[in-house]
Parts: C-alpha cells; structure tokens; sequence
C-alpha cells in the first residue's frame, strides 16, 4: 500500500519562477497547500482562461512568471539532469495545456486508479 504521508513529506526543489535560480526545497504537503490557496486558483484560472480562448502566446509568457517546484527530484543547484541531488521516483503528469473540459475528464479517470495520489 502506498504511504501517502511519506510521500507529502518528500522534498522537492523550488523556484521563484521558471528562468529563476534554485532558491530552496520544500515539502511536496507545502507545495499541494499553496497550490490549493485562492490566490493561486485566481491565477491558473486565468492561465487556463488564455489556453481556453486559444492565446497560447499569452498564456506562456504569464506561465513563466509563475514559481516553480520539480515534483520528481531535488537538485543541487540547476534544474538539470546531471544536477539531481535526490530522484524520489515519483511520476508526475503535466497536463497543464489543456482546455478545462478535459481536465475534469482525465481527473475522473486518474481518481479511479488506486497508484494515482
């Protein structure tokens, strides 16, 4: 059985946005909570709000501005490969360049798996 307290617990490494420098490392549990925080939900809802009139452009360049954590590993000081400090094994979906419909479609489907937390 997967143990989801441990797996909140991991570290993931954090930037301040996408082009920013590696500044420190947080749990993944501080990361799901500040993502869940309103001010965060206004701002991808915005996000999603560009890819849902079809302004990729706008939403890219907005996206970049964001803060950024790579949920799969932390890193030493670049967000490379040859700069993982520790890899925890954890596979992430990056499903952020789709319309809101199919978000709730897949969300429907992963929730169903028992190896998707």
């Amino acid at each position: 059985m997967i143990d989801s307290r441990k797996i909140l617990e991991q570290k993931v490494s954090f930037q301040k946005s996408a082009n920013a420098n590696l500044t420190h490392e947080l749990a993944i549990k501080d990361v799901l909570y500040a993502i869940k925080k309103e001010r965060l939900k206004e701002i991808v809802s915005q996000l999603r709000g560009y890819l849902d009139k079809g302004d990729k452009k706008k939403y890219n360049e907005e996206k970049k501005k964001l803060a950024a954590v790579t949920f799969g590993a932390t890193f030493n000081s670049k967000r490379r490969r040859n700069d993982i400090k520790v890899y925890n094994k954890l596979v992430v979906l990056d499903i952020d360049k789709i319309d809101s419909e199919e978000i709730i479609r897949i969300k429907q489907i992963l929730s169903e798996d028992m190896f998707v937390f």
